[in-house]
């Protein structure tokens, strides 16, 4: 085990550092037997949705810094994938989403980047 400090939420998971400064994860906040989705995961899920169509790039690097954010991306590993093809999106390229869907606290929405635009 690694030396100092580690904590655990109550679905196991452990990390270094105060329990205080991080939020729960999606998972242990979703409940299994309702998957209906909570607002803050929908809102975030249309947020990123929005910025992401709308290639503000600046607001998307800084969006998991944002309070509102502060649920939906608990830590960045699933986050900071996103910004790869987004950035390197070309003009004559859209963004299409696909599989939209908030099952619970998972935003579920897929972007395919590279399709040229339609005239």
């Amino acid at each position: 085990m690694p030396s100092g400090r580690m904590n655990s939420d109550r679905t196991g998971n452990r990390w270094g550092g105060s329990y205080r400064d991080r939020s729960p994860s999606c998972l242990a906040l979703l409940d299994y037997r309702d998957l209906a989705p909570r607002a803050w995961a929908l809102a975030a899920d249309a947020t990123v949705r929005a910025l992401v169509a709308e290639r503000r790039m600046d607001e998307l690097t800084a969006w998991p810094g944002r309070p509102e954010a502060r649920l939906a991306v608990p830590t960045a590993e699933h986050y900071l994938p996103l910004l790869y093809p987004v950035a390197l999106q070309q003009v004559d390229e859209t963004a299409e989403f696909f599989n939209v869907s908030v099952p619970g606290t998972i935003s579920m929405s897929s972007v395919l980047i590279g399709a040229a635009a339609r005239a």
